[in-house]
């Protein structure tokens, strides 16, 4: 209570900042994202609206960095992504726009896999995924 006998509210909020985070060089969505799709051969961009459609005055628009992670050491994957990032993120400075990424947790199905999962091939695509590796460089 004041000393008049009101009432006052107190409101304290925190936030969470990630390490390097820099105000005046973050992207917001209002301009465009630059969408990524990962999978096993590499990465898919494309230029996108804030309502998910392809930012037509852009070019190119979208593309596809492919690579072979199959059978590498993990310090040559992780160069070979790093690669890859610093690419993506040297076009998304450029164009002025955020990333945005999917979050894929291949946790489950890494689990069957070592349970002794039955198709071979998918198995082998599984295992050289590295969705953690590149979600952690593209962060």
């Amino acid at each position: 209570l004041s000393p008049a006998g009101e009432r006052i509210w107190y409101l304290q909020a925190s936030v969470d900042v990630p390490t390097g985070f820099n105000p005046e060089t973050a992207r917001t969505r209002e301009a465009g994202v630059l969408g990524l799709d990962l999978n096993a051969r590499g990465v898919a961009w494309a230029v996108v609206k804030p309502d998910g459609n392809r930012l037509r005055e852009v070019h190119p628009q979208s593309g596809f960095l492919d690579w072979d992670l199959k059978g590498l050491s993990d310090s040559v994957r992780k160069q070979i992504i790093g690669t890859t990032v610093a690419e993506l993120v040297r076009l998304a400075k450029r164009l002025g726009i955020a990333v945005a990424i999917e979050n894929l947790d291949f946790a489950t199905k890494k689990a069957g896999l070592r349970a002794g999962g039955v198709n071979k091939r998918y198995n082998e695509m599984l295992s050289s995924f590295a969705s953690s590796q590149f979600a952690e460089l593209m962060t």
